[in-house]
């Protein structure tokens, strides 16, 4: 070989052997900062995934307990525990087995329920406003008024909920915390509900999810102490890192520990030996701060410390406290092995540097070039889930790479994987929550069954995002599922509800031949009471679904997926059932199972909805009850005297018509005046017990037909009277004929005088008076021609009743307004008293029984004066006053309008809009039936 073939081969064999060493170095150098760049990476990531994951867990548990705080079960369970301690303990034991764990009959049903539904419940508790306990989830009431939760609740002027510290339960031998909402009534707080949260979830995450042999994870609370770990010894003894200590029992010299006086065992604070780093690293994360420590010592090895904040939820979004998270990350085994490879390398290149030549030309590609390529290639993938394993045959040092790159990024991906469902699966439930609130409050304010009835039905739809739904109520006496309203997007379908369109499908029977009809899905889970969850109802065993099949051929349609919810109210009564179709993707019309979260929620919404339609089903049934109490009593005062049946409720019927008439004028007087349903319902009952009061006035001031009737008519004693006098004259001597026509003419007009027809002038008053002062003797007693009563009630000027007989008859608005006061009418109608009082009243103030006038007298007792004046001067022939027509009627009421007595505007409206022949053909049809 000559000088420059050697030299060339020296200087090839040099430069190679440079090249692969300067290579082979920078390139392991850059694959050990790329290893320790991306588990910096993933440790970011896993840090603010666990501290989001906490976040949400909280946040969940405060959204449930809020809404316990606010549900109406709970504000009962409060008002109506006993004021007695020792009743209400003894009541409690007697209801519940407080001496058993979690289950039926450990508790209040609510409460049970709630806490079997959510893990992370440990326990929930009610208490009153002075501490004492009416309800647990389990075990026995007690009284917590000398508990520092309460007193620090009840010291904060705003009564704001919050979560309380941490602190180690010895029972449970776990951390706990607690959540503390006020309960509301009537804007006062008469209670406290409190839940202690669960920690156990977060222990299982940092014990299994972010537990490696290299990598473990910390929780620490808002005061710095440890909630969750890996070693559960730390947690047990309450190290604290923001100050490094630890809470260790106290020991005498013998090892034995020390009690107090009480026998509770001493605790002594000890320091702990950790890298003060983790102090500034704890104190960041708790002051809101998130970032990483490097070369923190632990343990004798070298780590990085990464620390994020979990915000505290509170109320009006307002987190001044944070929890914190620790991720403590060993240096990775390139890392601790990086001199051992940099040694091995040059060691490697010094034995073959003789063969370099040979593996230059021949094998570098093989071995140097591709397996650097494939490496470098899977680092620039920055796709963690989609990646190409590095297959590698070169057992060596980039094997030893390939493979644990490979298991890195296989280790990253199911990590990210995880993370990202759990994410996801919190932000779904957290979502649910939020919109379950929102529907809930939406039915709080609905109390029109129908509406309210729909109003369920689409809102399960649109928060589940399903294309049909059914909504069946439970017939009691019946044993059957009547469809009550159905729904189907795709097919543009309403049946039921607020549509035209009847559901002419029959009802589902609970029972078939006596036996339970659990063939029929909707049948089967009203009488087991369970949700059914179904994904492929073509695919499903155990229900007869031919009715479905056999609609979706006629329809051209396809059900799919199914949730089947039985609706119970707070007494197990089966109410209905709310059968939803055909879930689908939240940005697509893909159809899709119904997820176990979507499942509880529907679940906690149908109770709800049970619940509220009970509630307006009993107020349903208490109006109708009112009602007829209220028309039975009207009757009743109609049918006290046979000349005034109907009168109240015809004086009903025009007053409503009058007001109905103004609510849709839009024009004239009363262009700007609407009476809300309220007002109407108000209007309606005043109407209805305008004469209550005349239940206490006598049948016979009802029904006098002449000036001288009580229970009969006195003319017939005074014509007995006179006709003794006329006898007693007869048989004097001498017999005085001229007396005796005077008395016969005098008899004839005093019975005159007792007809209420009659006008009675000041002469014939004077004449009246004239007689009463005639007198006879006989037997030596005198005996008037009339007596001092009878004179009183034939002068009478209009009607039949004299003046006190009047004055009881006009008291029975002041009766009426006595007994109206005495009914505690609900605020929407809490004006009844007043309307129904005042229909005597009259604008010039000359009415009774308090002399209002102008706009001391409402529209609504001017409209029922009016009604009653028409209907009065209307109604059938009376023993006092003879029937007038509509348009006689129409001008009295014209005269009385003119010396203003009643409105002008009412008398106008109901001339205009013809409501008088309405009203008439109305009462004609009345009495035809």
């Amino acid at each position: 070989m000559g000088k420059i073939a050697k030299r060339f081969n020296w200087l090839l064999i040099l430069s190679v052997s440079l090249s692969v060493f300067i290579s082979s170095f920078a390139t392991t150098t850059y694959l050990i900062y790329l290893s320790e760049k991306n588990t910096h990476d993933k440790n970011v990531i896993q840090t603010k995934g666990l501290a989001n994951y906490i976040h949400e867990y909280l946040n969940n548990a405060y959204i449930i307990n809020y809404q316990l705080s606010i549900n109406p079960v709970i504000t009962e369970m409060i008002k109506s525990s006993d004021d007695n301690w020792e009743k209400r303990v003894k009541g409690y034991n007697d209801k519940y087995d407080t001496n058993m764990l979690l289950g039926p009959g450990s508790g209040p049903p609510l409460l049970v329920t709630i806490h079997k539904r959510f893990s992370f419940i440990d326990l929930l508790y009610v208490q009153d406003a002075k501490g004492n306990q009416t309800g647990r989830s389990y075990g026995q009431i007690g009284q917590r008024s000398a508990r520092w939760w309460y007193k620090e609740f009840i010291g904060k002027h705003d009564r704001h909920p919050f979560i309380s510290r941490s602190y180690y339960s010895l029972t449970g031998n776990k951390p706990v915390a607690s959540i503390f909402h006020p309960v509301f009534d009537g804007g006062n707080v008469i209670g406290i509900i409190g839940m202690d949260i669960d920690f156990a979830a977060l222990q299982e995450a940092v014990e299994t999810y972010l537990n490696t042999a290299d990598m473990y994870a910390v929780v620490v609370d808002n005061k710095g102490v440890i909630i969750a770990h890996p070693d559960r010894k730390i947690i047990k003894e309450i190290y604290n890192l923001s100050n490094l200590t630890k809470k260790i029992l106290k020991r005498d010299n013998s090892g034995k520990v020390v009690s107090d006086a009480n026998g509770n065992q001493i605790t002594e604070t000890a320091a702990i030996n950790w890298a003060p780093e983790i102090k500034d690293a704890v104190n960041m994360a708790l002051s809101g701060n998130d970032g990483y420590l490097r070369n923190v010592t632990m343990n004798n090895v070298q780590c990085t410390v990464y620390y994020e904040p979990v915000p505290l939820p509170s109320e009006n979004g307002i987190e001044n406290e944070n929890y914190g998270v620790l991720i403590i990350q060993e240096k990775t085994a390139i890392v601790k092995a990086q001199h051992i490879i940099l040694f091995s390398t040059a060691l490697l290149i010094l034995i073959v540097i003789a063969a370099l030549y040979n593996i230059f030309h021949s094998r570098f590609k093989k071995f140097i070039l591709q397996p650097l390529q494939a490496l470098i290639d899977s680092m620039n993938n920055v796709d963690i889930d989609n990646f190409q394993t590095i297959e590698l045959d070169t057992n060596d040092e980039f094997s030893l790479m390939a493979k644990t790159y490979n298991d890195l990024r296989i280790n990253l991906a199911k990590a990210n994987r995880q993370l990202l469902e759990k994410i996801e699966m919190l932000k779904e439930r957290e979502e649910g929550y939020r919109t379950l609130s929102e529907i809930g409050l939406a039915l709080t304010t609905e109390n029109n069954l129908d509406k309210l009835l729909e109003l369920i039905l689409k809102e399960a739809m649109r928060f589940t995002r399903s294309d049909g739904g059914t909504l069946y109520v439970y017939d009691r006496n019946k044993k059957h599922l009547n469809f009550e309203i159905l729904y189907n997007e795709t097919m543009n379908l309403q049946m039921g509800g607020s549509s035209d369109i009847g559901i002419g499908f029959p009802p589902v029977p609970l029972y078939v031949n006596g036996k339970p009809n659990y063939s029929n899905v909707s049948s089967y889970s009203a009488l087991t009471g369970e949700v059914v969850n179904i994904p492929d109802v073509y695919k499903a065993k155990g229900f007869d679904f031919s009715g479905t099949r056999k609609y979706d051929s006629h329809n051209n349609y396809l059900s799919k997926s199914m949730l089947v919810i039985p609706m119970m109210n707070k007494d197990k009564h089966l109410i209905g059932v709310l059968q939803l179709i055909n879930a689908r993707e939240k940005d697509s019309d893909k159809i899709i199972p119904y997820s176990e979260v979507y499942s509880n929620l529907i679940a906690t919404l149908a109770y709800q909805a049970a619940v509220k339609m009970t509630n307006v089903q009993l107020t349903i049934r208490l109006k109708e009850l009112l009602y007829s109490v209220i028309k039975s009593i009207a009757s009743a005062i109609d049918e006290k005297s046979p000349f005034t049946g109907k009168h109240i409720s015809n004086v009903y019927q025009l007053t409503m018509m009058i007001a109905e008439k103004i609510n849709k004028t839009g024009e004239g007087h009363f262009k700007n005046i609407v009476f809300s349903e309220d007002e109407l319902e108000e209007l309606k009952l005043s109407a209805w017990m305008h004469d209550i009061g005349k239940i206490t006035t006598p049948e016979s001031l009802l029904n006098k037909g002449t000036k001288l009737e009580t229970v009969l008519d006195r003319i017939e004693l005074i014509r007995i009277r006179f006709h003794l006098i006329k006898e007693v004259l007869r048989n004097s001597s001498p017999v005085n004929k001229k007396t005796i026509d005077e008395l016969e003419d005098d008899l004839e007009f005093i019975i005159e005088c007792n007809d209420p027809g009659i006008d009675m002038t000041e002469e014939k008053q004077n004449r009246l008076r004239a007689i009463s002062e005639k007198t006879i003797t006989v037997s030596n007693t005198t005996i008037p021609y009339l007596t001092e009563e009878e004179l009183e009630n034939l002068s009478t000027c209009r009607g039949t009743l004299n003046k006190k007989e009047r004055e009881v008859i006009e008291d029975h608005v002041r009766v009426t307004q006595k007994i109206l006061e005495h009914i505690s009418f609900p605020d929407h109608v809490s004006k009844v008293p007043e309307y129904a009082s005042m229909h005597h009243e009259k604008l010039d103030g000359t009415g009774y029984h308090r002399g209002l006038k102008g706009d001391e007298i409402p529209l609504q007792a001017r409209i029922i004066a009016v009604a009653d004046i028409f209907e009065a001067l209307t109604a059938k022939e009376r023993p006092y006053k003879d029937s007038m027509n509509p348009k006689e009627v129409l001008k009295v009421l014209g005269e009385m309008s003119r010396n203003n007595f009643i409105d002008h505007e009412i008398l106008k409206l109901i001339i205009e809009y013809g409501i008088v022949d309405e009203y008439m053909k109305g009462i004609m049809d009345s009495d035809a039936d």
